[in-house]
């Protein structure tokens, strides 16, 4: 019904040897059409734990990552879509991530796939609004990235392998290498037409290699109007 309940749900969920992460909703509820506004805090929630279900988007192996939030949420349905809007502080600690194939490279230590850690990524003033049929609107205050690594390859077509953290990064990359090889034609004297394939150069050296970078920083005043 379009009855207004209030609603508070609370529970702890854990992943491993960690300790159990909780969270909880204090707020309203409306059941149809499905809509609810409330106050969220969610602390130490094991992401990592639910990488099915979104594996399948990512070239890289989660393998640890704790989500923090404290704030409110608005969301609300309807024949057009779903509209949500949050405000409040989050972040992302102790992540690691692995991938085979964005840590290879000749001359390279093959016995070991890290590619991306932290300790802590912070977003303090985040703002984020989606509605239908426009653009995700994120505003962020402050941000604050501590202990980061990164193993960056830069490969001879200078491109880096950071790229491609997702499989749509990974196949723009192949769909451009596949373009820099197609066949070219033009017309030379007396109206005859010559085809060439256009041939990737080959690496004068192998690939460029910048690995363990450390980093703590902040930033502040993020904003991104389009798509993240």
């Amino acid at each position: 019904t379009n009855t207004t309940s209030p609603l508070e749900v609370s529970g702890r969920i854990g992943s491993g040897r960690s300790d159990p992460g909780r969270f909880d909703y204090k707020g309203n509820i409306v059941l149809k059409p499905l809509a609810a506004e409330g106050r969220v805090e969610i602390a130490s929630f094991p992401a990592h734990a639910f990488k099915a279900y979104y594996a399948d988007s990512l070239n890289v192996d989660i393998r640890r990552a704790f989500a923090s939030y404290r704030g409110t949420v608005r969301y609300a349905t309807s024949p057009a879509g779903m509209s949500v809007k949050l405000a409040g502080d989050t972040a992302l600690d102790d992540f690691r991530a692995n991938s085979v194939s964005l840590t290879q490279s000749p001359g390279f230590d093959r016995n070991t796939n890290q590619l991306l850690s932290w300790k802590t990524l912070s977003l303090r003033g985040l703002q984020v609004s989606l509605a239908p049929n426009a653009p995700p609107n994120v505003d962020v205050r402050e941000t604050t990235l501590t202990d980061f690594f990164a193993r960056v390859i830069v490969d001879p077509t200078g491109r880096l392998n950071l790229l491609s953290l997702t499989n749509k990064g990974e196949a723009e990359a192949a769909a451009a290498a596949a373009a820099a090889g197609e066949a070219s034609t033009r017309k030379g004297p007396g109206g005859t037409t010559t085809t060439t394939a256009a041939k990737a150069s080959a690496p004068k050296a192998a690939p460029s290699i910048l690995a363990g970078i450390s980093v703590s920083a902040s930033a502040s005043c993020l904003r991104s109007g389009g798509k993240w």
